[in-house]
């Protein structure tokens, strides 16, 4: 958030759409209360406030990924006076910067808003890739939380952790990395070589409690802000 607009209590939760199937949501303030910044402008970005909002069961929402990210944009507000008296330049105009969906970049351009930064997509590092690390995937809040994965861990433990090496085409596009939430819990054990940590699948958090190799397991954080069909 520009120095202009900091300190503005963020109590909205907003959602614009990342992807094709993926909603982005994030805390904000109403920028409507800037002089210049109206509802015509909350509807050119895609802006869509959790509350009251009807669901659509299709898609995944979640709070501040790393990816899919939307876009940013910024507008300046049309506070700007010219001022008066030798040396009086007058109010400057706030900067108002907010993310913008990744299918009304069109709308936000023709609302006088500016690209600010672009938005980003997931990178899937499959079995076929040469790194040390490979992209893995866990079914969670009716989509598929990515991070990567030791391919020693996933070889050995992917099975009894619930880790998926492989998305289908409609899997992929529902896809996300690095939420606040929805996101699975972590699962560790020692080893008789050292210790070993990932996150889990819910759905397995049963057998591996019950497990002989004595996992400690933390919750996962499901998105208790969810809006509801």
């Amino acid at each position: 958030m520009p120095a202009s607009t900091r300190g503005r209590k963020r109590e909205d939760l907003i959602y614009v759409a990342a992807s094709e199937l993926v909603m982005y949501g994030f805390k904000t303030f109403d920028i409507t209360s800037v002089p210049g910044i109206t509802t015509s402008d909350v509807t050119a970005l895609g802006h869509i406030k959790a509350e009251g909002m009807a669901a659509d069961s299709t898609k995944v929402y979640v709070l501040r990924a790393n990816a899919p990210k939307p876009p940013r944009v910024s507008k300046k507000s049309s506070n700007q006076s010219t001022g008066t008296g030798t040396g009086t330049t007058g109010t400057p105009p706030l900067t108002v910067s907010t993310f913008c969906a990744y299918n009304k970049i069109s709308d936000a351009m023709a609302a006088k808003w500016t690209i600010a930064k672009r938005g980003r997509g997931i990178t899937f590092r499959g079995e076929g890739s040469s790194t040390r690390q490979r992209t893995v995937a866990i079914p969670i809040g009716g989509g598929f939380y990515c991070f990567s994965c030791d391919r020693a861990t996933f070889a050995t433990y992917g099975s009894a952790l619930g880790l998926k090496g492989t998305l289908t085409e409609t899997e992929a596009k529902k896809a996300f990395m690095g939420a606040s939430a929805p996101k699975p819990g972590t699962a560790k054990a020692i080893t008789t070589t050292g210790s070993v940590s990932s996150m889990y699948d819910p759905t397995k958090k049963g057998d591996l409690a019950a497990s002989e190799a004595g996992w400690s397991l933390t919750e996962a954080i499901l998105l208790m802000a969810a809006p509801t069909p």
